[in-house]
C-alpha cells in the first residue's frame, strides 16, 4: 500500500493542474466511464477531485471504495464504506464491499457480520447470496488458519518486477536458474487497449505478454517483452516449457476463458516459423481447458472444465505413449471438487500435488494452494491440506512454481499490500521439500499404476506394488443403443485412456440385467449384447486391443441396484 499511493498522490497532482474548468459532473462522467470499462484507479482520481469540489457529496462513496477494492486496496475503502453503511437506508451492497474490505484485511469476524448484514438486506434470489455465503465459510476457515504456524516466508519481487496491473503465470527457466518468465498487462502491452473482439477500443483492456527478467547481484532486472511473434494484440500467458528448455507453451486467445494453446522452439534464423504451432494433444482451450504443465516429456497436466468433470474446473493428467498424446484422465474426487481446481504442479518425486482451489470450505481466500499425495498402494490421493499464511492469503494466490532446490518457489496474488492487480511472490520455505528433491529420475504415479505389475515401483523405493483391481463408473441403461449415449461416454473414454496407454492392462465388463419376468436364458443373452456393445465401442471408436477386454453376462442373477424404490421404479 505504502508503494502504491504516491503514485496515486502524483496523478491527483496532474489532474489538478490539468484540470482548471472542469466542473463536478464533468469529473463524475470521466469516473463513470473509466469504471464501466475497468480502468479503476482513473476512476479514483476523478472521484477524488469530486470531492475536492463537493467535500459533502456521499454518493460517489460507494463505486469510489469499490474503486480501491477492485485495485486491491481495501484500506482506504473502509472509512467510505463506514459512512455509508451508519446511514438511515444504507445500500445493501455497501455490506457487501464491507465485507470483502475486512475479509482481505484478515478481520473475518467483522467480516462475517458485514456479510450477514447484506444477505439480512437481500431476497433470496439476490445473484451475490452464494458467492457471499461461500466468502462466510472462507472467513471461518480463515480464522482457523491464521495463527497456523507458517511454513514458508514469503516476498514480494518488488516495483522492479510487479506493476501496478496484473503480473502473473511465473515459469522458472530450465537452463538458466535466474531466470524467470511471467506474463504482463502493464503498460506498453502489444495492441494498446482492445475490446472482447480484439478490436483496438479505447475503454477497453490492456492484454497479457510474455516476459523475462534475470536475478542479479543488485536485485532483478528491468522485465523484457519477448518477441513480436510471440506477444500479439491477444492475451499471452505462459503455461510452461519442455525439461530441456527448449520449448515454450503458451495460451493464447482474446479473453482468459477461450483460445489455444500453442508451442514455440525459440528457435532464431531463417529457418524461424512466422506462426507459432498449436499443441498437438488432445487440449482445448477453445471450450476452457488450461494451466498445462509438463513433469516431463512424456506426462502433462491442465485443468479443463469437461463432462466427465464433478463441477467447475477439474485437474487431469496427459500421458504421452508411442508418438502421441492420449486421451486425459480426470484425477478424481479426492482432488476435484464442484468448485474450481488450477494450476496442477507435479513435484519431482511424481506422487506430490500442488494446486489452487476455491472450495469455500477449505480455503481462506478466494483461491488458495493446496497440497496432496497420491498412495500408491491405495491408489488415492490423501486429503488436500492447505499451506497455509503467508504462502496462502485472503486474496487469490495461484501459479504456484517450486525451484529444483525444494527452498524457493514462485506465486502471483491479489492479496493486499503488492502493487496493484496480481504481483508475483516468492517464497522461501523453512525447511526443504523433500518431495521436490530428487536425487534420480523417477515417473509419475500415473505411469507406476499403468506399468506391468512387476515393474510398478518408483526409483526410490524397493518394493513392488500390489496389482490391485480398478473399477469405473457403473453404466446404466434401458436399450442397447443407451450403452454408448452420451451420458456414459466418459466413463468409456476415460477406460479407453487407461487401456491405451499400456498394452499389458487387462479390463472384464460385466453386465447385469433386471429382473422383469423375462426367462432367465433371455436375460442371460441380453446381458452379454450389452457388453459386447461397450467392448466394440472401445474397439472400434478408442482403438483399444481386442485381446486386452473380456466381457461377463450376469443376467439377472446379481442385481446392481433395485428394480423399485418406495413403491415407485428406481431411476437407475
Amino acid at each position: 500500500m505504502h508503494i502504491r499511493r504516491p503514485a496515486l498522490l502524483g496523478f491527483f497532482i496532474l489532474l489538478t493542474l490539468a484540470s482548471v474548468g472542469q466542473s463536478a459532473d464533468d469529473f463524475f462522467k470521466e469516473a463513470e466511464t473509466a469504471f464501466a470499462s475497468g480502468d479503476y484507479r482513473k476512476a479514483i482520481g476523478n472521484y477524488l477531485m469530486i470531492r475536492q469540489i463537493q467535500p459533502d457529496n456521499t454518493s460517489i462513496f460507494l463505486p469510489l471504495a469499490e474503486s480501491y477494492l477492485r485495485i486491491g486496496d481495501p484500506e482506504p475503502a473502509l472509512p467510505l464504506l463506514k459512512a455509508i453503511v451508519g446511514q438511515r437506508r444504507p445500500e445493501p451492497r455497501a455490506f457487501w464491499l464491507t465485507g470483502r474490505a475486512l475479509h482481505l484485511t484478515a478481520q473475518y469476524d467483522l467480516a462475517v457480520q458485514a456479510y450477514k448484514g447484506y444477505l439480512q438486506r437481500t431476497s433470496d434470489v439476490d445473484p451475490l447470496r452464494d458467492a457471499v455465503k461461500a466468502d462466510i465459510l472462507r472467513c471461518g476457515f480463515g480464522n482457523r488458519w491464521q495463527h497456523s504456524e507458517a511454513v514458508a516466508f514469503v516476498d514480494n519481487l518488488g516495483p522492479m518486477v510487479n506493476s501496478d496491473d496484473d503480473d502473473l503465470a511465473p515459469a522458472l527457466s530450465p537452463n538458466y536458474p535466474d531466470r524467470l518468465y511471467f506474463s504482463s498487462n502493464r503498460e506498453g502491452a502489444t495492441g494498446g487497449t482492445r475490446n472482447i473482439q480484439g478490436l483496438a477500443d479505447p475503454q477497453g483492456e490492456r492484454k497479457l505478454d510474455l516476459y523475462l527478467t534475470d536475478r542479479q547481484p543488485g536485485g532483478w532486472s528491468p522485465p523484457t517483452p519477448l518477441p513480436p511473434l510471440l506477444n500479439s494484440a491477444a492475451h499471452d500467458i505462459i503455461q510452461d516449457m519442455n525439461a530441456d528448455g527448449s520449448v515454450l507453451y503458451f495460451f493464447k486467445g482474446q479473453h482468459m476463458q477461450a483460445g489455444q494453446i500453442l508451442t514455440d522452439t525459440f528457435s532464431s534464423g531463417g529457418e524461424k516459423a512466422l506462426e507459432s504451432s498449436r499443441f498437438p494433444g488432445p487440449v482445448f482451450a477453445e471450450t476452457g481447458d488450461i494451466d498445462l504443465f509438463f513433469f516431463n516429456d512424456s506426462t502433462a497436466l491442465f485443468a479443463g472444465r469437461r463432462t466427465d468433470g464433478f463441477g467447475g474446473t477439474d485437474l487431469y493428467i496427459l500421458p504421452y505413449r508411442n508418438g502421441q498424446w492420449l486421451e486425459p484422465v480426470n484425477l478424481g474426487p479426492k482432488i476435484n471438487t464442484r468448485w474450481d481446481e488450477r494450476m496442477p504442479v507435479l513435484m519431482a518425486d511424481g506422487v506430490t500435488l500442488y494446486f489452487s482451489s476455491n472450495h469455500a470450505k477449505r480455503s481462506m481466500g478466494g483461491f488458495d494452494i493446496f497440497q496432496s499425495a497420491f498412495d500408491i498402494g491405495s491408489r488415492t490421493w490423501h486429503q488436500p491440506v492447505n499451506l497455509g499464511a503467508p504462502i496462502c492469503s485472503p486474496g487469490d494466490d495461484l501459479y504456484f512454481r517450486p525451484a529444483p532446490d525444494g527452498i524457493n518457489a514462485w506465486l502471483a496474488s491479489n492479496r493486499p499490500g503488492g502493487l496493484g492487480g496480481f504481483d508475483l511472490y516468492a517464497a522461501f520455505f523453512k525447511q526443504p521439500r523433500l518431495e521436490q528433491v530428487s536425487s534420480k529420475p523417477v515417473r509419475s504415479f500415473f505411469d507406476i499404476l499403468t506399468s506391468p505389475p512387476d515393474e510398478r515401483t518408483l526409483a526410490n523405493e524397493d518394493a513392488p506394488l500390489e496389482k490391485t483391481p480398478y473399477s469405473f463408473k457403473m453404466i446404466f441403461f434401458d436399450t442397447e443403443e443407451d450403452i454408448t449415449a452420451r451420458q456414459n461416454q466418459p466413463t468409456l473414454d476415460q477406460a479407453a485412456a487407461l487401456l491405451n496407454v499400456y498394452p499389458d492392462l487387462q479390463m472384464a465388463i460385466q453386465a447385469h440385467s433386471d429382473n422383469t419376468g423375462t426367462p432367465m436364458q433371455y436375460d442371460l443373452y441380453y446381458s452379454i449384447k450389452r457388453a459386447e456393445r461397450a467392448r466394440e465401442y472401445l474397439i472400434s471408436k478408442k482403438g483399444v486391443s481386442a485381446g486386452q477386454i473380456s466381457i461377463q453376462g450376469f443376467g439377472p442373477q446379481y442385481p446392481q441396484a433395485l428394480e423399485s424404490l418406495q413403491g415407485k421404479d428406481n431411476p437407475q
